[in-house]
């Protein structure tokens, strides 16, 4: 029963943390906190890649309530330094654990004094500077400056290094967004759609546009498209390909999108927006 409680508990905390921005972990490169190491947000935790090591930690952390911004209830601190990643420490509330529970914990990563993070074979995600973008859930932002870091098992064999930026014009995103997409009004504005046009959908005061997909280029210009519109009819809902084709071409045809230069390529936010159409017939 405990077993049971234990990992619907994990999978509550676990599904939670993808629904709200978390806190990174601290990293220092070249160095550590106290020798000449240049400080990193490391966007995800290190120690969720062994099971064991989890467990361990959760049943010696200090009792306390989690917070939505952090539902590991801890903020591990390391450095990498000869092209290996060390755990330094642990902290809870600012508290560190203690040297004895951290060294129990991790005894078979012991290297000396230091915790070598030989468990950890994959790539972390380290950034620093403003946020260029951000979303409300898990580790979904993006820094000025990032560092893709490829390690097997706890050794750095390749760092990709990213300066993002953003090139702004019309966005639905979450982050910053530039219009109000429940404004009617602006909405037939930007998008002069043509009701007269689809007799078959008199009656219907609203229909929904959802961008399924989307690419904008480096210069703002939507190169690609695809919407699914629909409406409720008798309680059930009803695509409507003739519009959601209108819709395709007027996001098309509008110009300048905001878009994003995230490590190496141009991505735009776009996918997934629902747009809310009302419907007026003359």
């Amino acid at each position: 029963m405990k077993r049971h409680i234990l990992g619907i508990l994990t999978l509550f905390i676990s599904l939670a943390a993808f629904a709200t921005g978390q806190d990174g972990d601290v990293i220092y490169i070249n160095g550590s906190e106290y020798i000449n190491g240049t400080k990193w947000t490391l966007l995800g935790k290190p120690i969720y890649n062994d099971s064991i090591l989890t467990k361990a930690l959760e049943a010696s952390l200090p009792k306390k309530g989690y917070v939505t911004s952090n539902w590991s209830g801890y903020t591990a601190y390391w450095s990498i330094a000869n092209n290996k990643l060390y755990l330094d420490n642990i902290c809870c509330d600012d508290s560190p654990l203690p040297s004895e529970t951290l060294h129990r914990i991790f005894r078979k990563y012991m290297d000396g004094n230091r915790i070598v993070a030989t468990w950890f074979t994959g790539n972390i995600r380290v950034g620093k500077g403003n946020l260029v973008y951000y979303e409300h859930t898990g580790y979904s932002r993006n820094y000025e400056e990032e560092q893709i870091i490829s390690l097997s098992k706890g050794k750095v064999t390749d760092v990709k290094v990213f300066h993002n930026y953003m090139k702004d014009g019309l966005s639905f995103d979450n982050f910053r967004p530039s219009v109000n997409i429940d404004e009617p009004g602006l909405l037939r504005k930007l998008f002069p759609i043509h009701p007269e046009r689809y007799p078959d959908l008199k009656g219907v005061e609203r229909i929904r546009a959802i961008v399924m997909d989307a690419v904008v280029d480096s210069t703002g210009h939507m190169v690609k498209c695809k919407v699914e519109a629909t409406f409720k009819r008798n309680g059930q809902k009803v695509e409507h390909p003739a519009f959601a084709a209108e819709i395709e071409e007027q996001l098309k045809a509008y110009y300048p999108w905001r878009v994003y230069f995230i490590n190496g390529e141009f991505v735009s936010h776009i996918k997934g927006t629902v747009i809310p159409f009302r419907l007026y017939f003359k």
